[in-house]
């Protein structure tokens, strides 16, 4: 009889560490999906736009603004708005509403090159959430930003935290292999 009830206090033993392991496991993701919640990916509604992006992306995107498109400058005047065959094109645009106040999109041949974003209500912590640790801080001496960079498979952010109060001045995502 002894036996038998020190295996059943072995099972009883196991099941309990098992489900404390399961509980554990399953805060800790319920934490990481609840902050994800709490602070959604400022950078989703840009996904049409992101470096890399053909111009036809572009100008789909810009449709779907308000205004209906962006300006948009080149060295050499296009034949229309967002002529592919522009050796560069820069196109701007400025917001009201989200985490952005106004963003600057470079093509190069065709294709978004580098998307600049512009903030005044994106904290450093955003970042770290969707991208994790950056891969190099750079902190200039006499200004007051310092400078976190993040290289990636297809693109490379680079992002200019004010020193003060470490929100997001402006976050840079550059195409990788831009062309020559």
């Amino acid at each position: 009889m002894g036996g038998g009830l020190s295996i059943l206090a072995l099972v009883a033993a196991a099941m309990l560490i098992l489900n404390f392991s399961a509980l554990i496991v399953s805060t800790l993701l319920g934490l990481r999906l609840g902050d994800a919640l709490l602070r959604p990916n400022p950078f989703a509604a840009y996904e049409a736009i992101w470096p890399g992006q053909s111009i036809a992306s572009l100008e789909a995107y810009a449709q779907q603004t308000p205004e209906g498109a962006f300006p948009c400058y080149a060295p050499v005047a296009p034949s229309n708005t967002y002529d592919v065959g522009a050796s560069a094109l820069v196109c701007t645009s400025a917001s009201d509403e989200g985490v952005f106040r106004s963003m600057s999109v470079t093509v190069v041949r065709g294709q978004v090159q580098e998307l600049t974003l512009f903030s005044d209500s994106l904290h450093q912590d955003n970042l770290f959430l969707y991208w994790g640790a950056p891969d190099a801080i750079t902190r200039v001496r006499g200004f007051e930003r310092i400078y976190l960079r993040w290289y990636h498979d297809t693109y490379e952010a680079t992002a200019a935290v004010l020193d003060a109060d470490y929100m997001v001045d402006f976050v840079t995502l550059t195409r990788q292999g831009v062309p020559g």
